[in-house]
């Protein structure tokens, strides 16, 4: 019984979170991948978190200092401060569960619906993702319908 308590709790990424053994091993992979999306698009003016161990971290605290960030700390007790990812994970959420039940790779029907979601138009900016982080519309599966007169395809 004990190794499968063990297992269990080498697995249990929340049991590894607050375990009192440090492990920075995550944290610098976390950098690392941080470091190639601001080698791509920039530093952000600013990110939000949620305030769970990973983000408390010293390491990325000086790494954010470092490169002058400023770090909004989101509490995990209220996720309607974050709204929008909370309801972006609602989405890949039903993606993933549509896709097993229908005997699909999810990772593959995952990276078709991001590409579907920064195509389309958006809600609150009636812009594409994609069109607002690229300043162009990017091509996809779907045909493209131009409406003439419509807000959106005006140049």
């Amino acid at each position: 019984m004990n190794t499968d308590i063990e297992v269990y709790v080498k697995k249990c990424l929340g049991c590894q979170a607050n375990s009192h053994v440090p492990n920075p091993e995550p944290i610098k992979i976390f950098i690392s991948k941080l470091e190639r999306l601001f080698a791509i698009f920039g530093y952000p003016n600013k990110i939000r978190s949620e305030n769970g161990p990973p983000f408390q971290s010293e390491e990325l605290k000086l790494y954010i200092k470092n490169v002058d960030i400023k770090h909004i700390k989101i509490t995990p007790q209220y996720p309607q401060a974050n709204g929008i990812v909370e309801k972006f994970i609602q989405v890949i959420g039903k993606t993933i569960k549509t896709t097993h039940f229908m005997g699909k790779s999810w990772r593959e029907e995952l990276q078709s619906m991001l590409q579907n979601y920064r195509c389309a138009p958006h809600a609150a900016t009636g812009k594409p993702p994609a069109a607002l982080l690229f300043n162009r519309n990017i091509k996809n599966k779907f045909p493209s319908i131009i409406i003439e007169n419509h807000p959106m395809t005006k140049k």
